[in-house]
């Protein structure tokens, strides 16, 4: 019998939300209730500060274990699944990337990591007061004003959670603060549009920059180029496919915008060093 063909379902941010923000206490919600033990994405970034006990994941192929005092980041569009999380207590805070300043949402795709392993400081005791502020203000009511005052106390968490890994690293926040509109811009071209798209003419042509100049500015930002950053992103959705659903090679490749499967798995293989039904048998069968 032929295995079910399955879509990875897509969370979207609520509509109604007026701060573009949601957050709840992690000990206060039903966790079993929700549709979250699957493997899904999101259309929003997830922000998790466990205080105490243990949470873990699945996101993308990896098993992350977050264990108090720690930080976990998922950005829109990976692959995840909640796995279990033992006597957690904390806070959980989705946010839509389109009500965050440019700045702040380009600093949390390129600077805050997957997680972050957090110390009891003065760092860890302010953002605990603070978030523990915010969930209750957001608890407290859904007016206007309430909306506008949860979003400014998120965007000073993240400040100040930027600034913290900064201060732990300072020699890359010069680079990485440089062209970070481009680098942003680029970002989110590149995930609309990377399987009709593959060649950096195209997303140079989209951001109305030159080829050169988006390259350089790239490759300062990230140490990798533009074409470097498109074969990644189709290569790691076709992962995504291969691990989270039973569609076939040629099906895979038509979805990615190559209608010759065999060309696909040449440059596949080429960038895994491995056949996409390799990789298939060999991650998850």
């Amino acid at each position: 019998m032929p295995r079910k063909k399955v879509n990875i379902p897509n969370h979207r941010f609520p509509d109604q939300t007026t701060s573009g923000v949601i957050i709840a206490s992690i000990e206060s919600t039903r966790w079993e209730d929700l549709d979250i033990h699957k493997p899904h994405r999101d259309n929003h970034f997830h922000l998790l500060v466990v205080t105490r006990g243990q949470w873990t994941m699945q996101v993308d192929f990896e098993t992350i274990q977050i264990k108090a005092p720690g930080f976990l980041r998922l950005l829109s569009g990976q692959v995840h699944q909640l796995m279990d999380a033992k006597s957690a207590q904390g806070w959980a805070i989705a946010a839509d990337p389109s009500t965050l300043p440019l700045e702040l949402a380009t600093l949390l795709e390129t600077r805050v990591p997957l997680t972050i392993p957090l110390k009891h400081n003065a760092f860890f005791k302010q953002i605990t007061e603070l978030l523990a502020l915010m969930c209750n203000v957001y608890s407290s009511g859904t007016d206007i004003y309430k909306g506008k005052s949860v979003h400014f106390m998120f965007n000073a968490f993240l400040t100040l959670l930027v600034g913290e890994i900064t201060y732990l690293s300072p020699e890359n926040a010069r680079q990485e603060k440089r062209g970070s509109i481009i680098w942003q811009s680029f970002q989110v071209s590149l995930k609309a549009n990377f399987k009709t798209m593959k060649s950096p003419a195209a997303y140079a042509a989209k951001l109305s920059i030159t080829t050169s100049h988006l390259n350089d500015t790239i490759k300062d930002i990230t140490g990798k180029s533009v074409s470097a950053h498109i074969q990644e992103q189709i290569i790691f959705e076709a992962k995504r496919l291969l691990y989270f659903t039973d569609k076939e090679v040629r099906e895979i490749a038509f979805d990615l915008g190559y209608p010759d499967s065999a060309h696909f798995g040449k440059l596949f293989r080429k960038a895994t060093g491995l056949t996409p039904l390799h990789f298939r048998r060999q991650f998850r069968d």
